[in-house]
């Protein structure tokens, strides 16, 4: 029978590491890329129509090296007052979306190595940007009804 409980205590301890590890890990990764500073500048407003729901997008928030990567874990929305962006709960438990305004938001072309993207930024310096790939970026330019226009690149 103690053998029993000792594999049971096992498993347990086991599980209850590995979810203390993973909330470990995705709340460094938000902390790094700055989502609880921007969820507190930039609250969403969830009563707000969507045009488009871009589902499964990646980007590079914060510094283009060391920011956090969020490779496929990101749905951005189109909405008519900005752009709505979340992460998926299983990859942010604590993360808020944010909801960045049309007017505070700006593009740039961007290449990192051989990959042509833009990166969008909403202030001054790495803190205040997000890299995305230039389908995505062109795909919330169509979508905003002309409230978010791309440079040329």
């Amino acid at each position: 029978m103690s053998e029993e409980y000792a594999a049971a205590f096992v498993v347990i301890g086991f599980a209850l590491f590995f979810v203390a590890l993973w909330l470990g890990i995705v709340t460094l990764i938000a902390t790094i890329g700055g989502w609880q500073r921007l969820q507190e500048e930039f609250p969403d407003r969830p009563s707000v129509h969507v045009y488009k729901r871009l589902s499964m997008r990646s980007a590079q928030l914060g510094h283009p090296v060391f920011g956090a990567s969020y490779g496929n874990s990101l749905n951005l929305d189109v909405c008519e007052p900005g752009l709505r962006i979340s992460v998926w709960k299983i990859f942010g438990p604590f993360s808020k979306p944010i909801l960045f305004p049309w007017d505070r938001l700006e593009a740039e072309p961007y290449q990192w190595f051989l990959w042509r993207s833009y990166r969008l930024r909403w202030g001054e310096g790495h803190r205040n940007a997000m890299i995305i790939y230039r389908r995505t970026a062109r795909e919330i330019a169509e979508a905003s009804r002309g409230k978010f226009v791309l440079p040329a690149d």
